[in-house]
């Protein structure tokens, strides 16, 4: 098969990485695959390269009011259709539904007949958006035209979201709580597939400790938590359950490869000589600060956000080697005991979602640091077994070629 992939995020960034593996692990099985992004650069102007295999385009970002990483950039937008109509595939890969993934799809079934499958992995109408309404309200968020021409692509968003699956010749869904919105949104059955995100062994494993905190400037007594992402929506929520880690261990840090949380609530908490930013950082200077840490974090307030998708980090932290806490939300529970049930071969816990229930499991992990190198196994053998990609593209290949043999 000729497969064309879309992704409305930045390169680099969110459903991205799901994208480009896929594609990847198609090439690796005999097929073609070409993958549309969007520069994190490049504002007026594509660019084209090669990496595993699969041809990857970086859209132009510009866009003078929405966020670059949102879909709606108008150059983005005329060039996939521009792609759509001169370019030869068997089947459309759709991830997402912004209007530069939304749009070619549509031409691409409309005008072209191809077959297209979507990809829903975020819930956006009823998650992703109030929850992007809550933190504008607690930063403070100014009432301009910038904020008022985002709410407006918000509310488009709301019906392309469901609209595009309505219209796909197949739908794969990253989560049991998406498969159950897909089919009551009226997907058949045999047109959909759920696989849910994997683990990049390929590009992570488990490192040198020591070496990597040496590498990242990182000394001193105490316990290392860890945390990487491109975004920090739960972070009242997550500040609040450090406060009460900290207290316990008043010298262990928290370092983190993402965006800085708000000072406000950092300084509510009293967190400020707890956390080490280091910054955002490309996917391929990860490893050493995952391996760097005791344990591993993944925040998940109980929101409907959370219990749709799937974060990313966890196969990340999974094949770096390391003991995982996360929050009782979504799928990730199925993989997690919660505490009280862990065993020796338990990649880490699962803790309710609630700040002190959060605080008592990650507490639980640090007080037992003999058992770190077994959860730390346990986590890579997970990584790569169920939850590794080349496994997860198994059932994917046969669903593609079939919607694209109908």
């Amino acid at each position: 098969m000729r497969i064309l992939f879309l992704n409305h995020n930045l390169k680099g960034k969110g459903t991205y990485f799901r994208a480009q593996v896929m594609a990847r692990e198609m090439v690796r099985r005999g097929h073609e695959a070409r993958l549309i992004t969007v520069s994190p650069e490049h504002w007026y102007r594509a660019a084209r390269f090669q990496a595993d295999g699969v041809e990857i385009t970086e859209t132009p970002c510009w866009n003078p009011a929405i966020n670059p990483d949102d879909g709606w950039g108008p150059l983005d937008v005329l060039y996939r259709l521009g792609r759509v109509l001169a370019d030869s595939f068997d089947l459309l890969y759709a991830f997402a539904h912004p209007p530069n993934v939304y749009l070619p799809a549509a031409l691409a079934r409309a005008l072209r007949r191809k077959p297209v499958v979507v990809d829903w992995c975020d819930v956006y109408r009823d998650g992703i958006f109030p929850l992007r309404e809550e933190i504008r309200a607690y930063t403070g968020a100014k009432d301009n035209w910038r904020l008022r021409t985002q709410r407006w692509a918000e509310k488009i968003e709301t019906r392309m979201e469901r609209g595009i699956l309505r219209r796909a010749d197949g739908v794969t869904v990253i989560s049991k709580f998406l498969e159950k919105a897909a089919l009551k949104e009226g997907v058949p059955r045999d047109q959909l597939l759920r696989y849910p995100g994997g683990a990049n062994i390929d590009n992570l494993s488990p490192l040198d400790k020591a070496q990597c905190r040496r590498e990242l400037g990182i000394e001193g007594p105490g316990p290392i938590l860890g945390y990487v992402a491109n975004y920090n929506p739960d972070e009242r929520f997550f500040l609040q359950a450090l406060r009460g880690v900290f207290n316990r261990f008043p010298q262990g840090r928290l370092i983190t490869a993402a965006p800085p949380f708000t000072e406000s609530l950092v300084e509510e908490q009293g967190l400020a000589t707890n956390l080490h930013y280091l910054g955002m950082m490309p996917f391929s200077r990860l490893n050493p600060v995952l391996c760097a840490a005791d344990v591993l974090l993944v925040p998940l307030a109980n929101n409907t956000s959370n219990r749709g998708r799937w974060p990313h980090k966890f196969g990340d932290y999974l094949a770096a080697g390391r003991p995982i806490v996360a929050n009782a939300v979504g799928d990730i529970a199925d993989y997690l005991p919660p505490p009280g049930e862990a065993r020796e071969e338990s990649a880490g816990l699962s803790a309710k979602c609630t700040p002190e229930a959060f605080t008592s499991a990650i507490v639980q992990i640090l007080e037992r640091p003999e058992r770190w190198e077994a959860m730390g196994r346990a986590a890579r053998s997970l990584a790569e077994g169920s939850l590794n990609w080349s496994a997860l593209a198994n059932s994917v290949e046969p669903f593609l070629r079939r919607i694209a043999g109908k």
